[in-house]
């Protein structure tokens, strides 16, 4: 009895062990690798990082490009608060008047805040105030109509004074009166006076200057910066308090996570020691 009793034991041994040699051979493989998995594991888990701080940091990112790109796109300097020199372009303002040979014109650095416009003036006359009146018609000039007059056609209407022949062109002009107390020349007085003015207004591209930023443009320039500094970093950081985010803990979440996969591999190594032992009980050799 004890004989078929120790034969059965042997057998049922030899039928344990081949699944058992198995999942030996198998952790054997997967603890070999385990310098790759471990490689794997730290390169993921400095990538993962990566990203997470990239997600925390961009929208301040984003904010210090918006404020230096409007700097640079508006011309109030990269940095908010630090003067720096800036290009000017001349601008002109040129004068053509049916009394006068030659236009005459004046240049300044900047552009200079006039529009582009021909006017009628009438003779002075009497009012029962006893001031001086007179009639002004004003036919503005607009961009587009600027683009395709040339100064050449501008002063032919006004050396010809036929403005008033041109409505199709200028449109319907506007009205103003001027008054004064000073007596106007008689010649101006007359009933046959009329004087027409052409103002243009206009950019030397050609001719520029470098001068430092004014103090009044630095500091409207930094405080408009700094708003969108502000904008950009203080609604992200509201966003996240509100909504219970922070970078530090999501980072440290993450290594936390891959620490417990070492964890898991030094239970992977102690599995195979026990497997082992279990192996070489039931009479096997490894």
């Amino acid at each position: 009895m004890s004989v078929d009793k120790n034969e059965r034991k042997a057998k049922l041994n030899k039928q344990l062990l081949g699944p058992l040699k198995k999942e030996i051979d198998a952790l054997e493989a997967e603890v070999k690798c385990e310098g790759w998995h471990k490689f794997k594991k730290e390169l993921l888990c400095k990538l993962v990082i990566g990203r997470n701080i990239l997600r925390g940091v961009a929208p301040y990112l984003v904010a210090g490009a918006l404020a230096a790109g409007l700097g640079h796109a508006s011309d109030l300097g990269a940095i908010p608060f630090v003067p720096h020199y800036e290009t000017i372009t001349q601008g002109y303002l040129m004068s053509i008047r049916s009394d006068q040979e030659e236009p005459t014109e004046r240049t300044r650095w900047g552009d200079i805040n006039r529009n582009n416009e021909v006017r009628v003036f009438g003779n002075w006359q009497d009012n029962d105030d006893g001031l001086f009146e007179r009639t002004v018609k004003i036919f503005p000039i607009s961009d587009v109509q600027r683009q395709s007059m040339t100064q050449e056609i501008i002063e032919g209407i006004v050396r010809n004074q036929d403005i008033d022949e041109k409505t199709e062109l200028f449109g319907s002009p506007r009205i103003r009166q001027e008054t004064q107390e000073a007596a106007p020349s008689p010649e101006s007085m007359d009933d046959n006076f009329r004087l027409v003015e052409a103002t243009l207004v206009g950019r030397n591209d050609g001719v520029t200057t470098t001068r430092r930023q004014s103090t009044f443009k630095n500091i409207k320039g930094g405080l408009l910066q700094s708003l969108v500094l502000i904008t950009g970093i203080g609604c992200p950081l509201y966003l996240r308090r509100t909504n219970g985010y922070s970078m530090m803990d999501n980072i440290g979440s993450t290594k936390l996570k891959y620490i417990h996969g070492s964890q898991e591999k030094k239970e992977l190594t102690k599995k195979l020691e026990i497997r082992k032992r279990n192996y070489e009980l039931l009479g096997g050799q490894l």
